[in-house]
């Protein structure tokens, strides 16, 4: 299962997988060597011996980074990863030379959804935001619409840099329970207010399309916010954080952090309350697709059409990652697209020098051919949608919600015609021989996660959270893009782009 991670409005999203190799412990008196890490745990469990309450990290890259060596393993020894007996933080650190300040994340999420309350979590997730607020860090804490993420993230920005200390600051208000009955009921007045304002049905008009036939009334939701008492909201926290697992990404100057090694290491862990789970329970839960063609009217000019994916492997997201340059290969509309607004983008370069310009335009193409992988075009591709407050009533197996693949198409009012050329297009793209394409847009994008992961001049936010999106994978991140094959995308497009209905987003705007 990936834990998702929203960030803004660039949604992006790292695997708990684990690793299972092991690390060998020497011992020097008797001269033998123990099996594998899990045999010394098992003797220091026997003899009643535990690391359980020691504050001081363990290093254990090696136990995720394998020695490989050639072109196709990318070699990582400035990434490394540090784990907190007490409570269970994993840590992951990149040691860059750069004089900026360092990036970071924090983050926790909810591994099962057995237990998820969209009303209660919403609640917790305006409480937590007012916290930071009081703390002057409310930038610094995700809290978009419509507020009922189970995955809390602290992530820092280019704008927004880290400053150390208040690391301690953002682990307590995360990881604690301290609600008070004031702070209940401002959060449930602030949640009754926007559940009956424009504002809700703006945020919400793509979930509210999905989940048509499942809207319970306002009247219900505001009588179910109502009924719960603050020992409700601390009990539902405390086991939504008993089900949680905790993360940290940090990406620092080495000298720096070299320096300040052991004060930096102690303070990440500093006032987390109680011990999260290593590895949580995990439950595969396929999610609903939609089998029915909804249009929606939004208030801008652009047309496009929405596909829920429900990737849960890294490998599913790097997919997602890489279809969109699949799409520009064989799309004559994408590649009009692409054109138009790289011409748009010419135009606007302040320089009345045509050769400039010219340049400007060969270097832009490039790069959005080659190098862009995180938007096509100017737009982003894959995007994120909760369920809205309507729906607390939904069971798991009914969700709709999730990422959703967009599609920007040419101004064709005929909606029908619009998605009838659509599928044309995938079934056309199924039967076709792909592999010498996707074989270079993988080197690409192999080249693309290097730069962002090692180049010292690259953007420092951007690390950290590709670091926090690819987990313990980081170490063999070339060999699952070597791994994708021409039937894996093609699986993807019969899943999600044969096999089901589009949303249409219609823009009105004059």
């Amino acid at each position: 299962m990936i834990n998702p991670i929203n960030i803004s409005t660039n949604p992006i999203y790292y695997t708990n997988r684990q690793a299972k190799e092991t690390k060998p412990a020497n011992v020097s008196a008797p001269n033998f060597e123990l099996s594998d890490y899990k045999t010394g745990q098992a003797i220091l469990a026997r003899n009643n011996i535990s690391f359980r309450n020691l504050a001081t990290p363990i290093e254990v890259t090696d136990k995720y980074n394998k020695k490989i060596e050639g072109k196709d393993h990318l070699d990582l020894p400035n990434v490394h990863i540090y784990e907190y007996p007490d409570t269970n933080l994993k840590l992951f650190v990149n040691l860059i030379n750069t004089a900026e300040a360092p990036q970071y994340t924090l983050s926790t999420h909810i591994e099962t959804n057995e237990n998820y309350n969209t009303i209660k979590q919403t609640l917790i997730n305006k409480i937590l935001f007012s916290k930071f607020k009081q703390k002057n860090l409310e930038k610094f804490y995700l809290n978009t619409p419509p507020y009922t993420s189970q995955s809390q993230l602290v992530s820092t920005g280019m704008d927004y840099p880290l400053k150390i200390n208040n690391i301690p600051n953002f682990n307590k208000i995360l990881t604690s329970n301290n609600f008070s009955n004031k702070e209940l009921d401002v959060a449930k007045k602030e949640l009754i207010n926007y559940l009956n304002s424009d504002n809700y049905r703006q945020d919400n008009y793509l979930a509210l399309a999905l989940y048509d036939e499942n809207i319970s009334s306002k009247k219900d939701i505001i009588k179910n916010i109502d009924k719960i008492t603050i020992d409700d909201l601390k009990d539902y926290h405390t086991k939504v954080l008993q089900n949680s697992n905790i993360q940290a990404t940090l990406t620092i100057d080495k000298s720096y952090f070299d320096t300040n090694k052991n004060d930096i290491l102690k303070m990440l862990n500093d006032n987390i309350a109680g011990s999260f789970k290593q590895e949580p329970e995990k439950i595969k839960i396929q999610g609903k697709l939609n089998n029915k063609l909804k249009i929606v009217n939004k208030n801008d000019n652009t047309i496009k059409t929405d596909y829920l994916v429900n990737p849960d492997e890294l490998k599913d997201y790097i997919i997602l990652d890489i279809l969109p340059k699949i799409f520009l290969e064989y799309s004559e509309d994408e590649q009009r697209r692409l054109n138009s607004y790289i011409d748009k983008q010419t135009e606007e370069y302040k320089t009345s020098d045509l050769e400039v310009k010219k340049s400007y335009r060969k270097i832009l193409r490039e790069h959005e051919l080659n190098s862009n992988f995180i938007t096509l075009s100017g737009e982003k591709n894959l995007n994120f949608v909760r369920e809205p407050l309507e729906v607390f009533k939904i069971s798991d197996k009914s969700k709709l919600s999730g990422y959703y693949y967009s599609i920007y198409s040419p101004n064709n009012s005929n909606i029908e015609e619009l998605v009838k050329e659509q599928k044309l297009f995938f079934n056309k793209l199924e039967k076709t021989d792909i592999s010498e394409a996707l074989e270079k847009i993988k080197d690409n994008y192999k080249f693309y996660i290097k730069t962002v992961l090692t180049d010292d001049n690259y953007i420092t936010s951007m690390k950290n959270l590709y670091m926090a999106q690819f987990n313990t994978d980081i170490f063999n991140i070339y060999e699952i893009i070597d791994s994708i094959t021409q039937e894996d995308i093609k699986a993807v497009i019969n899943k999600y782009f044969i096999n089901q209905r589009p949303i249409v987003e219609i823009g009105n705007k004059n």
